[in-house]
């Protein structure tokens, strides 16, 4: 945020400003993505909505949609296809949060 004092001719006289420090925080996401990307299995990020923010490249292979095809459809909407794998996506992702939530 960034505050400009001016006198009444429109000079700038002055200015304040807060800045905040991300890199923890951007560190922390990388992480968290490097690790997704490791695990052997599929899995899904998805925020409180349900939508689909993150999924690693075995949920790519396991269900043959890319990353932007699965964020498009949702993760609690059921994708065509999916069904072969025994349970549709939208199935899998209520088993996942009743386990973890």
């Amino acid at each position: 945020m960034m505050t400009v004092t001016t006198q009444a001719q429109g000079a700038i006289v002055g200015s304040a400003g807060i800045a905040r420090d991300i890199t923890e925080r951007i560190e922390s996401e990388q992480l968290v993505r490097r690790v997704l990307e490791a695990a052997p299995d599929a899995m899904i990020i998805a925020d409180a909505t349900g939508s689909i923010v993150l999924v690693n490249s075995m949920t790519e292979s396991m269900f043959g949609y890319s990353r932007n095809e699965l964020a498009r459809a949702g993760a609690l909407q059921s994708t065509p296809g999916t069904e072969q794998c025994g349970r549709s996506l939208a199935a899998r992702f209520r088993v996942f949060t009743r386990l973890w939530c």
